[in-house]
């Protein structure tokens, strides 16, 4: 039986005494991809903020496992949730392989030093940064690299931190075309994987011992969301627009008024790969 692992009712946000968004409703299923679509400034990053309990609803409710995001301890929430913001900055010139153990720091028990020498850790980290292609990268310095390697060590870490949630703002802004559908493909065996990051056995069948990662995602890129959502939300105007699948979102009134574009949904030859372009 599916089941709710995020609930948002009537939240709302307020930027100043004129500029509000929401109220939300919606509510996210555990194991599904989810992407968060929508125009500039309609509030998918201010929902994903509320949900990872980084911005706190004036207005209105979010729960997540059941409980306000915004009264856990951080680093009880890290074990669970994990959350790629769309910019960030670093002090420090950190190595790519410190950036990526940076993620397990909430599941050690012995200090700064400990985490970042334990086996345990040090094998997550190679797996995640494996998985999205900076493996090679791994003693070159944050400022060193390029505005796509840089994501793509972000989400390592995001990947190395073994959350049941993970919360992608643009996650693949600044990535070329063939980087971004191998970030996704990535993120796909990532929700389908349980707890450990093992790939699943052949024998392996999904219960509530093993569910699947739930992962929500903010992006702009509709060919993504076409190709890889089980879900898509439409945000407009601060307001939740359409929820559903893919092809009932794509070709919604509800989305074309939101972009204020027709789209039109295709299927490429020989394939069951779907793509959108603006008609």
């Amino acid at each position: 039986m599916t089941r709710t692992i995020i609930e948002v009712t009537g939240a709302r946000f307020r930027y100043n005494s004129t500029t509000a968004i929401g109220p939300f409703d919606v509510k996210f299923r555990t194991g599904a991809i989810t992407f968060i679509v929508g125009p500039n400034g309609a509030g998918k990053t201010t929902l994903l903020r509320m949900i990872a309990g980084l911005a706190v609803p004036t207005e209105g409710t979010v729960r997540v496992f059941g409980m306000n995001p915004t009264l856990q301890k951080r680093r009880e929430l890290a074990k669970r949730l994990a959350f790629l913001p769309q910019q960030c900055e670093l002090a420090f010139p950190f190595t790519v392989a410190e950036i990526v153990l940076l993620g397990r720091y909430a599941h050690g028990r012995r200090g700064l030093a400990g985490f970042m020498t334990a086996k345990t850790d040090r094998q997550s980290a190679n797996l995640a940064m494996e998985r999205c292609d900076v493996a090679e990268l791994a003693n070159r310095p944050w400022n060193q690299l390029s505005g796509g390697e840089q994501r793509r060590t972000l989400l390592a870490q995001a990947f190395c931190q073994e959350a049941d949630i993970l919360l992608l703002d643009e996650p693949t802004a600044s990535l070329d075309p063939a980087h971004a559908i191998a970030v996704f493909e990535t993120i796909r065996a990532y929700n389908q994987h349980s707890r450990t990051q093992n790939p699943p056995t052949h024998d392996a069948h999904e219960n509530d011992s093993a569910p699947k990662k739930t992962v929500l995602v903010v992006s702009h890129d509709l060919n993504l969301a076409a190709r890889f959502a089980d879900q898509i939300v439409l945000i407009g105007d601060g307001l939740v627009k359409a929820h559903g699948n893919a092809t009932d979102v794509l070709t919604s009134a509800a989305t074309q008024n939101a972009f204020g574009v027709h789209l039109h949904l295709g299927t490429l030859p020989n394939s069951d790969q779907q793509f959108v372009v603006p008609a």
